[in-house]
């Protein structure tokens, strides 16, 4: 259990792949606790987010998306984010895309950031609900709450290999 946790990963691919275009679409993270959130129900919101739920699975800490900045769109890009839990249970999410902080907001939480299982589960949520059918490459999770520099930094040490 941490304070604190971020993720990246460079993913291509698009609404509609395997009949996804009416379900929640999920790329992965740790089993049925965190998990990059690529679009709820389908083409409602398409952007990069991330999901957290409690570690007992009783419910959601927080649920952070942009919209505005589409993921599926059939091209390389590049998703983040970090969460971090303060000393007053305050929890702040921020989202990336292509390196950039694109949203962050806060939640009064009572738990810590959860880890589950600590199993990874990529392409999904969990089996059989919302798996992602694009491509994806260079996943990487942190036991830290990494900034916009690191974003930058790790996403631009890495765009050439995606033509980004």
């Amino acid at each position: 259990t941490t304070g604190a946790m971020s993720g990246m990963v460079f993913l291509k691919g698009g609404i509609g792949l395997d009949n996804q275009s009416n379900n929640n679409i999920y790329l992965g993270g740790f089993t049925s606790r965190v998990s990059f959130s690529l679009a709820s129900g389908g083409t409602s919101q398409r952007g990069p987010g991330v999901l957290i739920y409690k570690d007992d699975g009783s419910g959601t800490l927080a649920h952070r998306t942009d919209s505005g900045e589409p993921v599926l769109t059939d091209e390389w890009c590049s998703a983040g984010y970090s969460a971090y839990v303060s000393s007053t249970n305050v929890l702040t999410v921020t989202i990336y895309k292509n390196g950039v902080n694109v949203s962050q907001g806060t939640y009064s939480i009572s738990d810590n950031l959860p880890n589950g299982s600590r199993e990874v589960n990529m392409g999904g949520w969990s089996s059989g609900y919302g798996e992602f059918s694009g491509q994806y490459n260079n996943w990487m999770f942190f036991k830290t709450q990494l900034d916009d520099t690191d974003f930058k930094q790790i996403h631009n040490s890495f765009k050439g290999r995606y033509g980004i």
